[in-house]
């Protein structure tokens, strides 16, 4: 019978231990890896797919419903729901939220929007609304006008025909549409220095003209009679002043008077309607 040998490997050097060292904490990192990537498509699969968490948007408005909104005055909140018709029925954990908050400032009226995810399938929203702070004319088709609001930042807001008897606010002239939100803006807030300035005087105004920023008319109301006034860019409370003091000669020496020039600080040019002095 043949002899056997029997041969022992013995390990020779660092290398095997070493070896050993790296492979063994990246399979446990490895299974770590893949128990947590498990978990988390197995908890993602039941928050997309339980009925617990449906979101629910019945089309016909005061059926049962887990949107709930709050801060609405002029916006309606139809118009609310309505960029979270397609969301009904889905999950709330897949509503993008962002987008939902992009899509409800949008609205006319909304500022600014906040919007929450509340557990199991609620979706809050809070709306902040834009405040009016004057009427503007924008020029419509063949040459007419209409009436629009603008807010502080130069937003425009429609109107209703409620509306002019609901606010007391001045008309803006020299707005448009094809300008940028912040040039109207500009405007919006000479307007609101002018009245700051002007709230001393105890003068009717119903309007401000500023076609050109550097050069701000108003029309003032006396009576049965209206003046236009150049006031340029600034010192509108002593130009205003001046006006009052020389009102009674104006009317005296130019009774036709209806554009009043007071950019020049100590003079005043007075001509008929048929200029707007410029």
């Amino acid at each position: 019978m043949p002899r056997r040998e029997a041969f022992v490997m013995e390990e020779k050097g660092p290398a095997p231990r070493i070896l050993r060292a790296l492979v063994l904490p990246v399979i446990a990192l490895t299974l770590i890896g893949v128990t947590v990537a498990v978990a988390v498509h197995m908890a993602e699969s039941f928050l997309l797919h339980d009925r617990r968490f449906a979101f629910l948007l019945p089309p016909v408005p005061g059926e049962p419903s887990t949107l709930a909104v709050a801060g609405l005055g002029r916006t309606e909140e139809e118009t609310i729901r309505r960029v979270f018709r397609t969301d009904a029925g889905k999950s709330v954990y897949e509503i993008p939220l962002a987008d939902r908050r992009k899509g409800v400032e949008q609205l006319d009226w909304v500022r600014q929007a906040t919007i929450a995810r509340r557990w199991p399938n609620r979706i809050e929203v809070y709306v902040s609304e834009r405040q009016p702070a004057a009427f503007v004319q924008l020029l419509a088709a063949r040459g007419r006008y209409r009436t629009s609001f603008i807010d502080a930042e130069g937003y425009l807001m429609p109107v209703q025909e409620r509306d002019r008897k609901r606010y007391e606010l001045p008309t803006l002239f020299g707005v448009r549409e094809d300008q940028k939100p912040e040039e109207r803006a500009l405007r919006v807030r000479q307007m609101q220095r002018f009245y700051r300035q002007a709230r001393q005087s105890g003068l009717v105004i119903p309007e401000v003209h500023l076609e050109k920023l550097e050069n701000l008319k108003c029309r003032v109301k006396l009576g049965d009679r209206s003046y236009l006034l150049l006031m340029g860019k600034e010192d509108f409370a002593f130009n205003l002043d001046r006006f009052r003091q020389h009102l009674p000669e104006i009317e005296r020496r130019m009774p036709d008077a209806a554009v009043l020039d007071l950019r020049i600080r100590d003079t005043i040019t007075a001509s008929d309607g048929g200029s707007d002095g410029e």
